[in-house]
């Protein structure tokens, strides 16, 4: 098989990992609002079932994107293209920007803040640290219209990391708040960050 052959054959998986991870992605965006209206209409035990549905379809997307990054590693060596380093997980164009990658963010805009702060200013925060980060498909709105879809996803990861303690329980409606958990996992990101 020649460069050129090899080459086609590489585009030609990375479009079938595309459209498999945009399927998967689909799935995600019907089971998240089915999620937040039963989350809205106070059934947390089907919102929960949900959540755990998207967490294991979300497992799934993270195995895929890691295979497909690997295939992309070992076609840039071929073409001795050097990896760009970058401080937080950059999706593939066209595709979301997975909903862990918001977790430091949220968690460095709220110590940034003293410890809480309404929404609409860490959400402002969290997109200036993510700004590089977040592609135009999360810049998008989602289709009912009613929120920028990265918005979405960090209020999911910001539902996630209450239920983990990270973030507090009983702040009042509209601020979001750190706990001590929430500041000892933000040390344990960074230094993983560090390296």
């Amino acid at each position: 098989m020649n460069d050129n052959e090899l080459s086609k054959l590489f585009e030609k998986i990375g479009t079938y990992f595309g459209q498999l991870l945009r399927r998967m992605e689909t799935l995600i965006e019907k089971l998240s609002k089915q999620g937040a209206v039963a989350f809205q209409r106070g059934d947390l035990t089907t919102a929960n079932a949900i959540l755990k549905q998207v967490k294991q379809i979300n497992s799934i997307k993270k195995k895929i994107n890691g295979c497909r990054t690997e295939l992309d590693r070992i076609f840039e060596k071929r073409q001795g293209v050097p990896p760009e380093p970058c401080p937080l997980p950059v999706p593939p164009p066209g595709e979301r920007t997975p909903e862990r990658s918001f977790r430091r963010p949220i968690l460095e805009a709220l110590v940034e803040l003293g410890g809480s702060g309404l929404v609409p200013e860490v959400l402002d925060r969290v997109e200036e640290k993510m700004r590089r980060v977040l592609t135009e498909y999360d810049r998008q709105s989602l289709p009912a219209g009613d929120s920028i879809r990265w918005r979405n996803a960090a209020q999911w990861a910001r539902y996630r990391m209450v239920q983990e303690g990270l973030l507090a329980r009983n702040s009042p409606r509209g601020i979001w708040e750190i706990t001590e958990l929430g500041r000892r996992e933000l040390i344990r990101l960074q230094e993983t960050a560090r390296g």
